[in-house]
């Protein structure tokens, strides 16, 4: 019939407030890793801020709610023009899914799929309810925005979901306590590149840290992301401090975009080493990596990467909550966090550098792989096959 526009090819529209480009940052690491495997299915379109242009220091010195509200007013432009580009594209009969990466996006994910008639698949970074009750309880402006906004959009989005992502079985779970279909959730890690030891690498980083004969703990995580900001004011103020004299031969190494700027007056114990490229070969140099983290998360990329490396984990039950776990995952509260870096660090030494068993955790291997890209592959031609409304 003249004039009618032809149904465009299946595709999906990912919406992330990030920047999708940022390499040093995990949810943007995660959220490509998401794209490169449902390219493998459909064509994908990625509506996401342009980079930030400001340098690490500058953006680690932001506090996490003005760097998502920057995002977020870098974002709109760019989410108003794909919306409006679609609405011009005529109203296909199927073949369309919107997929809100993180709840951030979900109230305009939710609202271009309805008022589109999409499906919609959501992706929750974490499970907002205990996020927001925890940052809420440490006092936190994010916390009262994830209580009294991000909550209540999420449900808005759970109810419109077709499916519903999530990072694990105890994330699962807990969605289904509150009221979830369980047949729209369906656990979906991100598969992580496993890395491969390179001893050269390993020496060259020892060297260039100056290790000797000290042991490196390792704390890895962008200063965009509060809840790092707040571990590493603890390893500075609490935990360097007291090993200094329990165990002079630790040496913390913190990493991640932001921390550079942080480094002044700290313990003669500890550095803060900024974003570095070849983060493999300095984990590869550490045996023990840490998480002393205060609130709970969907997935700790850091400890995923810790174990991935083989290396000795030491996390707050807050962190590791979700995760796979392993005789290498050891659980301490932060007023222990000291004394088990001790006993850690005295077995690993013990047993010698040369003589530790670098490979990598087998539990993480086989999460890496047993909730994997294929089933997501099927799940959302399902979806684009689906009549839309």
């Amino acid at each position: 019939m003249a004039g009618t526009k032809e149904p465009r090819t299946p595709s999906v529209v990912v919406l992330f407030h990030r920047p999708i480009e940022d390499p040093f940052h995990g949810a943007s690491v995660t959220c490509s890793g998401l794209v490169e495997v449902l390219r493998r299915t459909v064509p994908v379109e990625v509506v996401s801020p342009p980079p930030d242009e400001r340098d690490p220091v500058a953006r680690g010195r932001s506090t996490a709610g003005m760097t998502t509200i920057r995002h977020l007013l870098r974002l709109v432009p760019r989410l108003l023009r794909s919306f409006l580009s679609d609405c011009a594209a005529g109203h296909p009969s199927r073949g369309r899914a919107i997929l809100a990466f993180g709840a951030w996006v979900a109230g305009p994910a939710a609202f271009w799929a309805r008022f589109r008639g999409y499906a919609l698949i959501y992706y929750p970074q974490d499970f907002i309810p205990a996020v927001g009750q925890s940052w809420r309880a440490s006092g936190k402006l994010e916390g009262e925005l994830f209580h009294r906004l991000l909550w209540p959009v999420e449900r808005r989005t759970l109810r419109h979901a077709k499916l519903v992502l999530v990072h694990s079985e105890s994330m699962r779970d807990a969605y289904r306590g509150v009221g979830v279909d369980p047949s729209l959730l369906q656990v979906y890690s991100v598969p992580r590149k496993v890395p491969t030891l390179d001893p050269s690498a390993v020496e060259g980083w020892r060297a260039r840290l100056q290790l000797g004969d000290s042991t490196a703990v390792v704390f890895v995580g962008t200063f965009e992301y509060s809840p790092n900001v707040r571990a590493f004011e603890f390893i500075r103020s609490k935990l360097a401090p007291v090993l200094v004299q329990m165990a002079p031969e630790v040496r913390l190494l913190v990493v991640g975009s932001g921390s550079e700027g942080h480094s002044r007056d700290l313990p003669t114990n500890m550095r803060a080493l900024g974003a570095v490229e070849d983060l493999n070969g300095l984990l590869w140099a550490c045996p023990v990596g840490i998480a002393p983290m205060d609130t709970p998360g969907g997935r700790s990329n850091k400890i995923f990467d810790y174990a991935l490396h083989g290396m000795k984990v030491i996390a707050t039950a807050e962190a590791a909550g979700g995760m796979p776990t392993s005789p290498n995952i050891l659980l301490s509260n932060l007023d222990q966090f000291a004394d088990t870096i001790r006993t850690v660090v005295r077995t690993v030494r013990q047993q010698g550098w040369s003589n530790l068993p670098r490979v990598p955790d087998p539990a993480y291997l086989d999460y890496n792989q047993r909730f994997g890209s294929v089933e997501l592959g099927l799940r959302v031609r399902e979806l684009l096959r689906e009549p839309t409304a």
